[in-house]
């Protein structure tokens, strides 16, 4: 393993569930970018996960 990918973490991968109406549920998968926005990132990643 080099060390270049020992520092790097892999961003967070985080779904919300969703229907309108009485449609079906539909998944919408985010990627989080902890690298660019890590106070926002955490702060979506707590509001998916509850």
């Amino acid at each position: 393993m080099t060390i270049e990918k020992m520092g790097r973490k892999k961003n967070p991968i985080v779904f919300l569930d969703v229907s309108i109406g009485d449609g079906p549920d539909e998944r919408m998968i985010f990627e989080l970018f902890a690298n660019v926005a890590p106070l926002t990132a955490e702060n979506f990643r707590a509001l998916c996960t509850g």
